[in-house]
């Protein structure tokens, strides 16, 4: 086949890449409309200097590569397109992104010096200077201090679960929240009975900024948890909360206030209350109010149309243009709002709404 290619020197136009590579990481991602279908299948492939690549398996071709491709395994790999890595879910920082062919050959070899694992921890000081959703996915390892309780709410007509965990590294703590499959997996681990704080590790984990504070949160297949694993990143780690004078080994504390609490709930319950005329005085932030609406105000159009990032876009020369995306879109869909006057005891507000649902107390 030729000398081996090292990814850091993969580029655009050329399509003859020969690769000796590991899979780190397969997972299918689903149609937008249709669950039930998948879109592509994406790759993180590393090369023997710990170099990582992300790759894409059309919808066309997943049959073909589907079976033939085994996290874990290592192959030779020629002939890719090589396209611009972009969007808000890239799982490696390389430049540029694969993308499989008709004639991409993929052939097993057997285990070398190519790493078994390849992880790019983010420290925390670095997340926590964010002021803004990453779009690269990160790595992350830390103790678990807390897990909070089960919450619920309801995406695309079906109940999701949702849990928190608040993670610690070097005296900082992040939350993550997790969702469906792997709220499962955390409740796996607490039924081990290994009830002391211990190392988690998380692979591919989305980097969001909400109501000012950075969190974590998984990408659905994506992501990967480890709970204490056999690693020699887990053994430096602790090292380090020795050196730092850190205990390990307190309990571990989990929220038991009852499972199955709605979000709608726990946002009531949680958020700080105020009145109208308060507002006036307020920072940016979430707020409680309780008021009468009075009546729904009829002025402006009661619908606009919106990217499918969801932000509103106007036309431009004939065809629209998405500001937070950056380009020219086609696919243009109507978003509902209605504006009512809500008064309490002494004042009054106008709310916007852009989505049907509004809930009343």
């Amino acid at each position: 086949m030729g000398a081996q290619n090292s990814l850091l020197v993969i580029h655009p136009p050329r399509e003859a890449w020969r690769l000796k590579v590991r899979v780190l990481r397969t997972w299918i991602v689903p149609s937008f409309g249709n669950h039930e279908v998948a879109n592509s299948m994406e790759i993180v492939l590393v090369d023997g200097d710990s170099n990582k690549i992300q790759a894409t398996v059309k919808k066309q071709l997943i049959n073909r590569f589907k079976e033939s491709i085994i996290e874990g395994q290592t192959y030779r790999m020629s002939y890719f397109s090589v396209v611009p890595n972009q969007g808000n879910y890239r799982a490696a920082e390389h430049e540029f992104k694969l993308v499989f062919l008709n004639h991409t050959t993929v052939i097993p070899v057997p285990d070398d010096d190519i790493p078994k694992t390849c992880f790019s921890f983010c420290p925390f000081d670095e997340l926590l200077k964010m002021t803004e959703d990453y779009v690269y996915l990160v790595d992350v390892i830390s103790l678990l201090t807390s897990v909070g309780e089960e919450k619920e709410y309801v995406k695309d007509a079906k109940v999701m679960k949702m849990i928190v965990l608040e993670l610690s590294s070097k005296e900082l703590t992040i939350r993550c929240a997790l969702f469906g499959e792997y709220v499962d997996e955390v409740h796996r681990f607490l039924g081990s009975g290994y009830m002391e704080q211990s190392v988690v590790v998380i692979q591919l984990a989305k980097v969001k900024f909400f109501r000012g504070q950075v969190g974590l949160q998984n990408i659905m297949h994506a992501t990967r948890l480890f709970f204490n694993p056999d690693l020699s990143e887990v053994v430096d780690f602790k090292n380090s909360m020795i050196d730092q004078g850190i205990n390990g080994t307190q309990p571990l504390f989990i929220a038991n206030e009852g499972k199955g609490v709605s979000l709608e709930d726990d946002f009531m319950r949680l958020t700080r209350r105020c009145t109208i005329d308060e507002l006036h005085d307020k920072e940016e932030g979430s707020f409680v109010v309780f008021g009468f609406v009075r009546s729904i105000v009829d002025e402006g159009p009661w619908w606009y149309s919106a990217c499918v990032c969801g932000k509103s876009i106007q036309p431009q020369c004939g065809a629209y243009y998405c500001d937070f995306c950056q380009h020219y879109v086609t696919n243009v869909t109507p978003r509902y709002r209605i504006k009512i006057a809500v008064e309490d005891d002494n004042d009054m507000v106008y709310l916007c709404y852009s989505i049907a649902k509004l809930l009343t107390y």
